[in-house]
């Protein structure tokens, strides 16, 4: 297997295709969590607080053809200032460690528009927090298959 840097000529319709598919295909419960894409650096958090999605790498399977890993990230946000007593964070994490564990191929393949041929293990899964906020990551990927940039 290689590691590849995300092909440049993904940005504008294949990432953003397989990113919004991630989000929508969350469930959140809790109120005014924000789902947004990462590709917007002007996005400033509103509201309870923010999951964004982003694609970390691709990592082609065989060399020469068109199958791919693709590491996804899902970030969840918010401030201390507003979620005192860490209730929409932790539930916010638990609602998409839910969302990840019951993606399946062909619910993905709709939501994308790209072949999903599997979803492979959650690698990490953490809630961290600093003076102001708290965040969780949880890291994943994706086997896509006849992927063409």
């Amino acid at each position: 297997m290689s590691e590849e840097s995300i092909p440049a000529a993904a940005g504008s319709g294949i990432m953003k295709n397989i990113v919004s598919g991630i989000l929508n295909s969350l469930t959140l419960t809790a109120q005014g969590v924000n789902k947004t894409d990462s590709f917007d650096p002007t996005s400033v958090p509103v509201g309870n607080g923010e999951v964004t999605c982003e694609i970390t790498r691709f990592e082609q399977i065989n060399p020469g053809l068109p199958d791919f890993f693709v590491h996804l990230s899902i970030l969840g946000l918010t401030f201390a200032s507003v979620d005192t007593s860490k209730t929409v964070i932790r539930t916010t994490f638990a609602d998409v460690m839910r969302s990840v564990l019951a993606f399946t191929p062909s619910t993905l393949t709709a939501a994308t528009g790209v072949t999903v041929d599997g979803i492979l293990q959650i690698s990490n899964a953490a809630i961290r927090e600093d003076a102001d906020r708290f965040m969780f990551t949880v890291d994943f990927k994706i086997a896509v298959g006849n992927l063409t940039f």
